[in-house]
């Protein structure tokens, strides 16, 4: 078994989690991917992965119905701390989202050189469902900017991160505090105790799909980020920014709200 465990969660989107397990590049041995099913109307045969992948084992957790991408990535983390004992890190990959240039290897490597480091995220290619890149994301911000640039804009693309498994359960794991919000809740938290690093080379193809939820559900995304940095507000300019920010965000289209994102990056 390996160090590092793949986390995806997966709902009614097969051939999407094949195209993305595909991508993945791995030491020789043996790499472990829990999948978890949060209800598609089709099973996830974990022993069909594996015989399309042999250099993978395959965990599949399914919800009958689905209960959320909070309860979704929770249940797998809770399944990977009790069942894979050697497990040190969690990477995310969302059905769809394509890993580069050995991702998996050189987050890892950062982790095992950098023990005072508890995240490792990544520049990302934003692509459409044609896999046509749009823009880059491509912070270039260390750890002490990270803690004060959160409050205007989520540095950390949710499927390019990788994560010290016991950290994130001293964290509490996700919260459904902040609905369509749960990884920016998660990161905000994460920065107040631990350091993170985005590794400045693209290693993730994110893929920006109609139905997702950022698409789907961006008013309430963004009613959720006034909430969360209201809960952690002090007085500053980042805080004060962050809120007007999203406020004016409310009331503008996503065509430009992802334009004055840009211009805040």
């Amino acid at each position: 078994m390996s160090c590092t465990v793949v986390l995806i969660p997966c709902l009614n989107a097969y051939e999407d989690l094949i195209e993305s397990i595909k991508s993945i590049e791995y030491w020789p041995n043996r790499l472990d991917a829990v999948v978890v099913d949060d209800g598609s109307t089709s099973r996830i045969n974990s022993s069909i992965l594996e015989d399309r992948f042999p250099l993978m084992e395959f965990h599949v957790l399914r919800n009958e119905e689905s209960r959320g991408i909070e309860d979704a990535l929770n249940l797998g983390l809770i399944y990977i701390r009790e069942n894979i004992k050697d497990c040190k890190y969690v990477a995310r990959l969302d059905a769809g989202d394509l890993c580069k240039n050995k991702r998996l290897i050189k987050q890892e490597e950062y982790l095992n050189s950098h023990p005072n480091v508890h995240l490792v995220s990544s520049w990302v290619n934003y692509v459409d469902t044609n896999k046509e890149v749009h823009f880059i994301f491509k912070p270039n911000l260390k750890y002490e900017e990270m803690k004060s640039k959160i409050y205007l804009f989520n540095p950390f693309v949710h499927p390019s991160v990788i994560f010290r498994l016991d950290t994130i359960f001293k964290l509490g794991l996700y919260t459904k505090k902040y609905p369509a919000l749960e990884d920016y809740a998660l990161f905000m938290k994460l920065l107040k105790h631990y350091e993170a690093f985005i590794i400045p080379e693209i290693l993730l193809d994110y893929e920006v799909n109609p139905t997702s939820i950022s698409s789907r559900k961006r008013l309430q995304q963004t009613s959720s980020k006034i909430r969360l940095i209201r809960d952690n507000f002090y007085f500053g300019i980042f805080p004060i920014v962050g809120i007007l920010k999203n406020i004016l965000l409310l009331v503008i289209n996503r065509n430009v709200s992802t334009y004055i994102k840009r211009l805040l990056r």
